[in-house]
């Protein structure tokens, strides 16, 4: 499953495929667990988080209620697979200011809506980044939410 997830990935983002060798591990967790992993003290903020591409670890985790034989979950790993190529290819600077965050994210979205269309998935992932914008005076910051006018 691996295998054919990161060639999905590369195929569906542009990005070069990795080496047999080279893939990320996966770790399922409760999906608490990987909150408080990602999160930290905000765990509370992240309680829709079902996976995520650890750099330091070269891991991906995901929460463990997601069913692998189902296209629609598979995407997730799609989307975290996209960001682990773009991690091989791009390195830190995929993180170096806001904007580059916001390509990353957006990247991954499009290949896993491309995944999704593929396994005739209705379900479309990525609206936020419609609202998500990176602050006016600060490149370097966190990219931040703005609906309706408001901030979140």
């Amino acid at each position: 499953l691996l295998a054919d997830l990161v060639g999905w990935a590369s195929r569906l983002s542009g990005l070069p495929a990795a080496p047999s060798g080279a893939r990320p591990a996966l770790r399922a967790m409760p999906q608490a667990a990987l909150a408080q992993r990602v999160c930290g003290e905000q765990a509370r903020d992240c309680r829709g988080l079902v996976a995520v591409y650890d750099t330091a670890r070269r891991e991906i985790a995901y929460a463990d209620t997601l069913d692998l034989r189902d296209p629609t979950d598979q995407s997730y790993l799609v989307h975290e697979l996209v960001h682990y190529l773009q991690h091989r290819h791009h390195g830190e600077r995929m993180h170096l200011h806001c904007e580059a965050v916001l390509a990353s994210e957006r990247e991954a979205y499009a290949a896993q809506n491309r995944y999704l269309e593929r396994f005739k998935q209705w379900r479309r992932v990525g609206e936020v980044m419609r609202f998500t914008r990176c602050p006016q005076d600060q490149a370097a910051a966190e990219p931040v939410l703005r609906y309706q006018g408001a901030l979140r």
